[in-house]
């Protein structure tokens, strides 16, 4: 798989807050971005389903669950 276009430029300003989740940032995908996010969407489809592939549906979602954990957990 070819590398990913630099994920993350340096804004000038902070990107817009949600309004109803002010930790969560909104961003929005350029035209230059655009075409590595096509690109890149079907491998990242295919380690979704994948990864947790050898799981039983209960490890599943435990798995998935302690993924989004982590995840909020990172994002604080």
């Amino acid at each position: 798989m070819p590398p990913a276009a630099p994920a993350v430029r340096t804004p000038t300003t902070p990107p817009p807050q949600d309004d109803k989740d002010r930790r969560r940032k909104l961003v929005r995908i350029t035209g230059s971005g655009r075409e590595p996010a096509v690109r890149l969407a079907p491998a990242v489809v295919a380690v979704n389903e994948e990864m947790p592939a050898p799981f039983s549906p209960e490890e599943r979602e435990q798995f998935l669950g302690l993924l989004r954990r982590a995840a909020q957990r990172r994002e604080r």
